[in-house]
């Protein structure tokens, strides 16, 4: 046997003994070895090659470009594929070209001995991982048979495998990082759900606590406001009834006696003139002691003026109800802030006498306090707020030689008008008094029972007058509310 031996016929006695088994696709192995995927029309060629790589690498073997695509469909493990290029149906190329259409990233080496047929730039544009010659055959001296390219093909095999599996790894590392991506956004956007749950069933809560309390400050006021009424209409009622059933009575007996006086002088009736007289003088005589005054017609005026004095400040309050209700929310006008601190004290004056009967309230105002631009409603509202956590603070105190004090002041500071409610309470500690102007906040111990009113609504209604507001206190002795509020 000579080298010049056609490889063919040198290995068809080997194809007798070890018959090709490998024409179907195999299952690899789990024994961790690399599969490889040998494509050859040449059976003798398939066989050499698989004996070269059987010890190293689980070997697939294919006789055409068609076959070898069904094999490598069937099989993801496929590490690296060799190819014959001159093959009848589909040749090497068309072949890789089909199999990097299934996957982009499969090495491939390309095997032929007809190299001269393709030019360079062919072969680079396919993106081979190598382009081996076959060469001619050899034969030692003990009949081991050899191609002179056989270890750059093995090179190229192993050096192909290990690329394609560190691309592997770097594809699964970044699939990893992929996933945990995915895990940490559904995890990120199942707890911002869970936040914007949670936020929005706080937000709920506080809004029904905000309503709460300006349902109890509305309450307090117009618990105020109905007992204002009520005075003034007992007023006009009970002056109306005095003079309907007292003075009227009298004033229409002197009418009457009057006449009669009138008619006996036009007959000059003297005898029953001056009997209509003297009755005309005791009924002027009983009016004023039944009355208390000097004169009829003064105490008839006076229980006029009582009952028209009645009737204006109920129709004022008439109006501030119909102008609280019938205008927005935050509608504002110019108003002077002493008048609203005295109205609110006035409508507040049954629940404070109620709470804390013995309670001193002190009013200091300032001359000349310009107006500011307000809500009259709103600003009551937070002045009651106010007023109801006073009651609570001094309520619970032990006072010894002072008594319970409330106190609103009134000055002007630059362009705006300082307004200053305090009282002489409990106080608020110090590490709390940031957070009392905070929904849901207080201070107060357990079974310690209150109105129920917060700061927080005095917060919301002085921000959007565009003021500012703090506190000020020590506790056991006093705490002081300011707002400052823009002059007009």
């Amino acid at each position: 046997m000579t080298a010049e031996t056609n490889l063919d016929a040198l290995l068809q006695q080997r194809d007798k003994v070890h018959p090709d088994k490998t024409l179907e696709p195999s299952k690899s192995s789990d024994d961790g070895k690399p599969t490889i995927l040998i494509i050859d029309d040449e059976l003798g060629m398939r066989q050499a090659l698989k004996a070269i790589f059987a010890a190293d690498y689980n070997v697939l073997l294919a006789a055409d470009g068609k076959e070898a695509v069904e094999i490598f469909k069937q099989h993801s493990n496929i590490a690296c594929v060799v190819t014959d290029a001159m093959m009848p149906n589909m040749d090497g190329f068309q072949t890789a070209s089909y199999l990097h259409s299934i996957n982009m990233d499969i090495p491939i080496i390309m095997l032929t001995a007809h190299q001269a047929m393709h030019e360079p730039s062919k072969v680079v544009d396919f993106n081979f991982k190598g382009y081996v010659t076959k060469g001619e055959v050899r034969i030692d001296a003990e009949g081991r048979i050899s191609l002179p390219t056989i270890d750059d093909l093995v090179k190229r095999v192993k050096s192909a495998c290990e690329e394609y599996a560190l691309l592997l790894r770097k594809k699964a590392f970044f699939e990893s990082l992929k996933e945990e991506r995915d895990w940490l956004e559904e995890k990120i956007q199942e707890r911002t759900r869970e936040l914007t749950e949670a936020l929005a069933a706080k937000e709920a809560a506080q809004n029904k606590l905000i309503q709460a309390e300006q349902r109890a400050v509305t309450y307090y006021l117009v618990q105020g406001v109905r007992h204002e009424m009520n005075t003034h209409l007992q007023t006009l009622r009970l002056n109306l009834q005095n003079v309907k059933f007292g003075d009227m009575i009298y004033v229409a007996d002197i009418i009457k006696k009057t006449f009669l006086l009138i008619d006996a002088l036009n007959k000059d009736d003297l005898k029953d003139a001056k009997q209509y007289a003297n009755e005309l003088k005791v009924l002027f005589n009983d009016a004023a002691q039944e009355s208390g005054e000097e004169d009829l017609m003064a105490g008839l005026g006076r229980s006029l003026e009582f009952c028209i004095k009645s009737a204006n400040i109920l129709e004022t309050i008439i109006n501030q109800l119909k102008e609280a209700s019938d205008h927005e929310e935050y509608e504002k006008k110019p108003e002077r802030i002493e008048e609203i601190i005295d109205d609110t004290i006035k409508y507040l004056h049954p629940e404070i006498n109620k709470r804390i009967a013995e309670l001193k309230i002190l009013t200091e105002y300032d001359e000349n306090i310009p107006p500011i631009l307000c809500n009259r409603y709103k600003i009551m509202q937070a002045l009651t707020a106010q007023v109801m956590n006073s009651l609570d603070a001094m309520v619970i105190k032990k006072y010894q030689s002072d008594i319970p004090a409330l106190y609103f002041k009134v000055k002007k500071e630059n362009s705006k008008v300082c307004i200053i409610t305090g009282d002489n309470g409990v106080g608020v500690r110090t590490e709390h008094q940031k957070e009392i102007f905070k929904p849901f906040f207080t201070a107060k111990g357990q079974g310690q029972k209150g109105t129920g009113i917060g700061l927080s609504q005095v917060a919301s209604i002085i921000g959007k007058h565009d003021g500012e507001y703090h506190v000020k206190s020590e506790e056991g002795k006093y705490t002081e509310i300011i707002w400052t509020i823009p002059v007009i």
